[in-house]
């Protein structure tokens, strides 16, 4: 018999749940611990249909839970110049009672990744530059070449940074 993992992408499963069960309270952690918990469920009795084991969950080996930490820095607003905290947002602090309650339930385990915030905005179209780009770290010299991450910045159609 074989063992099955199941892999779910945290912050796409949150965006699709709602159509996927639109005349559901998705407010509390429980139910949308519980639904993922029926959606595996769901998964498992299909692939008992083949192997035919008394209890489904015989073919489960995990369901891992994968999404980030909301961020704890505080970030500046690039045009209101405000500081914005996003793990005092709601959407934040549910996350984190969703991880705990996921961490509490049998045969799922929740990986927790890290936010990567960049130093800086750039904001499109409207010639505005806030912050400063971390030094290049292009193996070719930037004199001779444009560095690798400024030309991908021109080239997606943003605004490059002023000029040193």
């Amino acid at each position: 018999m074989i063992k099955t993992a199941i892999l779910i992408d945290g912050a796409y499963f949150l965006k699709r749940l709602p159509g996927l069960v639109p005349d559901t309270d998705l407010s509390a952690p429980e139910a949308v611990a519980d639904l993922l918990e029926q959606l595996v469920r769901g998964h498992l009795e299909r692939l008992n249909e083949i192997w035919g084991v008394p209890d489904c969950y015989q073919l489960l080996y995990r369901g891992f839970y994968y999404d980030a930490r909301p961020s704890g820095r505080r970030i500046r607003r690039p045009v209101s110049r405000g500081q914005y905290q996003h793990s005092a947002t709601d959407e934040a602090q549910f996350r984190v009672r969703l991880f705990k309650a996921l961490h509490g339930r049998r045969y799922f385990a929740v990986r927790l990744g890290e936010v990567g915030i960049t130093p800086a905005w750039l904001l499109r179209g409207t010639g505005c530059w806030t912050g400063t780009l971390p030094p290049c770290r292009s193996p070719m010299p930037t004199s001779s070449r444009r560095c690798a991450r400024r030309a991908w910045t021109c080239a997606s159609g943003w605004i490059s940074p002023p000029s040193r």
